[in-house]
């Protein structure tokens, strides 16, 4: 296989995509991701060599050594078109021809590598994965139990869930299968518990943020940029997001609007009606920060029944669609009730 090819399979939108090559190895994600590094930094200074050699080969052929030069810049080799900054590499084109390789580091962005990260554990979340076997797992609306069933991977138990619908709010709810609390439990299994501290903090290092502000605020803008505004997973979320959950478009049927609504919308507003009540009983006596607390507590709530309301007009119609549409169609139907897509 040539080296392009594994570049582009490597990425979730290939067809032949399997696995993450970053989770090869069951090592803290640094470690992991400095032997990826060094692996693609081989791969990218082999292809450039080889790409130089069939210049020269071809100058020489048909005798153009006046008019052509076997030179390649480095920003125009085509592998890690997302993880690589071509301006950087522009800029280190003149230490490159003057001291080789070794003298420059490729200016890899390492938000994207672990951006890519989070992408394919929300789809192990989802079942669009499995850790224990390659390529796709389940992509249609209805699993059969062997492929919803948790299995075991480096001692650890990875579940699928269910319904295929995520909760995204992490601090700001409760639902134990929030996008966040899975990451943790996934970086757990991956790379064993005593090195949790050290793997979360690695990621918000490489992404310049919190974890949890990522996932709550930067996502789906992500997803809907990876996949070229035709998104795989879908935003159901309230006006300003005070409610909002992932679903797998491909494990949507007529009933999953009404799940969304009744397991989580519904319990999101009983956990917030439940967290105001204490505060207002005591409103007089808060202070400053706990009574701007209450009042965004209550403005969730109005927010949450405002999307309600939308959300019971979906769920009623019980809206089936063709996978065959493609996204924008079947997007479209769902409009009053998803995030814009950016």
């Amino acid at each position: 296989m040539t080296i392009s090819k594994m570049d582009w399979d490597n990425k979730e939108t290939s067809w032949d995509f399997e696995q993450l090559v970053l989770l090869n190895e069951s090592h803290p994600l640094g470690e992991a991701y400095t032997n990826w590094q060094k692996k693609v930094t081989q791969d990218f200074f082999q292809l450039h060599a080889h790409e130089e050699e069939l210049n020269r080969i071809f100058i020489d052929i048909y005798g153009l050594q006046d008019e052509l030069t076997p030179e390649v810049a480095l920003k125009d080799i085509t592998i890690l078109q997302e993880e690589l900054d071509r301006k950087e590499l522009e800029r280190l084109e003149p230490i490159f021809r003057e001291k080789g390789q070794d003298a420059i580091q490729l200016p890899i962005d390492r938000s994207e590598v672990i951006s890519q990260f989070i992408s394919y554990a929300i789809g192990l979340f989802m079942g669009r994965y499995r850790l224990d076997k390659p390529g796709l797992n389940i992509a249609h609306p209805n699993p059969s139990a062997e492929e919803l069933a948790s299995y075991t991977y480096n001692g650890g138990e990875v579940l699928i869930d269910e319904d295929a619908i995520l909760p995204l709010m992490g601090s700001n709810c409760n639902f134990p299968d929030d996008a966040l609390h899975q990451i943790y439990g996934l970086l757990d299994t991956l790379c064993g518990h005593d090195t949790r501290t050290e793997n979360i903090n690695f990621i918000q290092e490489c992404l310049d943020k919190d974890l949890e502000k990522f996932l709550v605020k930067d996502f789906y803008k992500y997803h809907c940029s990876m996949y070229k505004k035709k998104p795989i997973y879908w935003l159901f979320s309230s006006k300003k997001g005070a409610f909002q959950v992932l679903v797998y478009m491909h494990r949507m049927n007529e009933f999953t609007a009404e799940k969304i609504r009744a397991n989580y919308l519904l319990e999101h507003i009983k956990n917030l009606r439940s967290e105001e009540a204490m505060p207002s009983a005591n409103e007089s006596n808060l202070s400053t920060q706990e009574a701007r607390r209450l009042e965004q507590i209550r403005k969730d709530i109005h927010e949450c029944v405002e999307y309600d309301m939308e959300l019971k007009n979906v769920a009623d119609q019980q809206i089936k669609f063709d996978l065959d549409d493609g996204v924008t169609a079947n997007y479209e139907m769902f409009k009053s009730v998803v995030a814009k897509i950016k």
